[in-house]
């Protein structure tokens, strides 16, 4: 179970973790911006939303929050079973998984309510990140195979095809890249309209 932390404090981690639930949240660009009551919010979906100024202040409103919580309710499972429970009390926060039957994320932090949510938040999204982190399997006939973790959509791909080609899922984007690591991108399922990452892990030789 995953408790959390005074990290809430640092810009650093506030700006990652925008970023991170931007990413959840599956912001795209529009040329009007993102409208949120009368305002336009206005950032890029390019090189993995480095206009960091314009990302949603999740960390201090609750109209950009919530909308996150109630996605993580949201989310079912392969049997159309609510997939995760995040409760906030007066004095706690607390993601619950059916899949676990355990509490994931447990948080009792903070210097606000707001605070206290936002912690558990991100760290509910890293959770299903982590556990539905797909990896590229190479079947060494010149596809790859990739599998959706959430339902039973899968797509073979030949390595030397672009890769927007693909039809069964959506590359919402890209991760930085890191020194001798492979690929990572975001995925949508275009079956069931669930994200998860992916590692292209294959040799293209």
């Amino acid at each position: 179970m995953m408790k959390d932390n005074s990290e809430a404090h640092n810009e650093n981690y506030i700006i990652e973790s925008n970023r991170l639930i931007a990413e959840f949240m599956q912001l795209r660009i529009d040329a009007k911006g993102v409208k949120h009551g009368k305002e336009y919010k206005y950032y890029y979906d390019h090189e993995h939303l480095q206009d960091l100024e314009a990302l949603p202040d999740y960390h201090e409103k609750w109209d950009w929050l919530m909308p996150v919580v109630d996605k993580i309710n949201g989310r079912m499972d392969k049997d159309d079973n609510f997939e995760l429970t995040l409760t906030i009390t007066p004095n706690e926060c607390f993601t619950y998984s059916r899949s676990a039957k355990d509490e994931i994320v447990q948080n009792e932090h903070g210097n606000s309510t707001i605070q206290m949510v936002y912690i558990a938040v991100v760290n509910t999204i890293k959770w299903i990140y982590e556990n539905t982190h797909q990896d590229i399997v190479d079947e060494n006939d010149g596809d790859v195979y990739i599998e959706c973790p959430h339902c039973e959509h899968c797509e073979s791909h030949p390595i030397d095809e672009q890769r927007h080609h693909l039809q069964t899922f959506e590359i919402l984007d890209w991760l930085p890249d890191e020194e001798n690591k492979p690929e990572v991108s975001v995925m949508k399922c275009l079956g069931c309209h669930k994200q998860f990452r992916l590692t292209w892990n294959y040799n293209e030789e």
